[in-house]
């Protein structure tokens, strides 16, 4: 039996080497990379009840259909706006921090999205807010980051509270 030349052991050693570098940084890049891309997404803001009585908690419902090949990263703020007839009525936004890990919404999806959507039916905040009169009022809830912003409006009726002798 020949002996190989050490040469070949050289070789064979440093083609080892590269191989199994080659395929650390391959594993290590498909892990760690982000699974998602840029939006927009297409939003509808509806209300989960066609009216309500006077101080009763309004809650939205947010459909976000994504159109991308790929998914798209949830927004790391919303922002919910009151009008009347034009005139502002009451704002608050949040700001949501996900940590490493951020949902998505799946390519090609229509996705109910409802994280803290509601109103209390009051004008301002604390101590100096007060309740809002029946009418018609327009919500407008916009959401936004990591690449897109879109806004949808809905139309919410009020009615004045039935009080039961």
């Amino acid at each position: 039996m020949q002996r190989r030349p050490k040469r070949f052991y050289v070789i064979l050693a440093t083609a080892v080497t590269l191989a199994t570098v080659i395929g650390a940084v391959a594993l290590n890049w498909y892990f760690n990379q982000n699974r998602y891309g840029p939006g927009p997404v297409d939003m509808e803001v509806t209300t989960d009840k066609p009216f309500y009585q006077q101080g009763e908690e309004v809650h939205f419902v947010i459909y976000v259909t994504n159109p991308q090949d790929w998914p798209v990263p949830h927004p790391d703020g919303e922002d919910i706006m009151i009008e009347q007839d034009g005139a502002f009525i009451h704002g608050g936004d949040l700001v949501i921090d996900f940590g490493p890990n951020i949902p998505t919404f799946p390519a090609h999806s229509r996705t109910i999205y409802t994280p803290s959507s509601w109103w209390s039916q009051k004008t301002g905040s604390g101590s100096n807010s007060t309740q809002v009169q029946p009418g018609n009022y327009t919500a407008i809830v916009s959401i936004g980051g990591y690449g897109y912003h879109n806004s949808g409006n809905c139309t919410i009726k009020i009615l004045p509270r039935v009080i039961f002798p």
